[in-house]
């Protein structure tokens, strides 16, 4: 998911949304993500139940690594 998200995330960065704004939100959707995982997980926990989850973190994480770079150089 971070190979899909990143590239659409550097080019937001760069002309629609500000670079920290986009990171907070890759943040945030990330901490959702593993908070939802952090709550399904049981020793039993069918891999369905976590696909949805590790999409939503792998999303944060490319809207959250991409415009990063930019933030700090700038």
């Amino acid at each position: 998911m971070p190979v899909i998200a990143a590239p659409i995330a550097g080019a937001l960065a760069d002309r629609v949304i500000s670079g920290p704004r986009l990171v907070a939100i890759g943040l945030t959707l990330q901490a959702a993500g593993l908070f939802w995982m952090a709550q399904v997980s049981t020793p039993s926990v069918p891999y369905s139940d976590l696909v949805i989850p590790f999409i939503l973190s792998g999303a944060g994480m490319g809207l959250f690594f991409a415009p990063v770079a930019h933030v700090i150089m700038g």
